[in-house]
């Protein structure tokens, strides 16, 4: 499998994006739906994203 591949920002994965909203960006959200999409940590180096309600995936913040 290779490293890094595309995901489609569509159907369910917007639908998620959209009910992250209240939360987050919708730029932030699209990481978080894809991370959710594809059972993967997601890493990040903004507390407040880290800290945000909402996401059903791992967040680890990195310092």
């Amino acid at each position: 499998m290779p490293r890094f591949r595309r995901e489609p920002l569509g159907g369910p994965t917007a639908q998620r994006v959209w009910e992250l909203r209240e939360n987050m960006t919708a730029h932030d959200a699209g990481y978080v739906a894809l991370a959710e999409q594809i059972d993967a940590v997601l890493l990040t180096c903004d507390a407040k994203y880290a800290a945000a309600a909402g996401p059903r995936c791992a967040i680890e913040l990195i310092t």
